[in-house]
């Protein structure tokens, strides 16, 4: 259940880090009982999270020739 969580909130949060995310939810899901040793490694679920949103970020900048979406500029922004 940790992994699916894990991948649900990484595709609504995309530029948040991936191990930001894992720490919360192995957070959540986790008790003050002793650690089941049948936890998936932090690590290893962060990797895949980054693998998984590779696709969904956008592309880095590569020249100054792009269009500006105003809908996404504040209204108030550079007055």
């Amino acid at each position: 259940m940790t992994g699916a969580e894990v991948k649900k909130r990484a595709k609504n949060e995309v530029f948040r880090s991936a191990m930001t995310i894992v720490d919360e939810v192995m957070a959540k899901n986790t008790t003050s009982d002793p650690l089941p040793c049948s936890l998936p490694n932090p690590y290893n679920l962060s990797r895949a999270d980054n693998r998984n949103r590779q696709g969904k970020k956008p592309t880095h900048l590569r020249d100054l020739t792009f269009n500006l979406d105003k809908n996404h500029v504040p209204d108030d922004f550079l007055l």
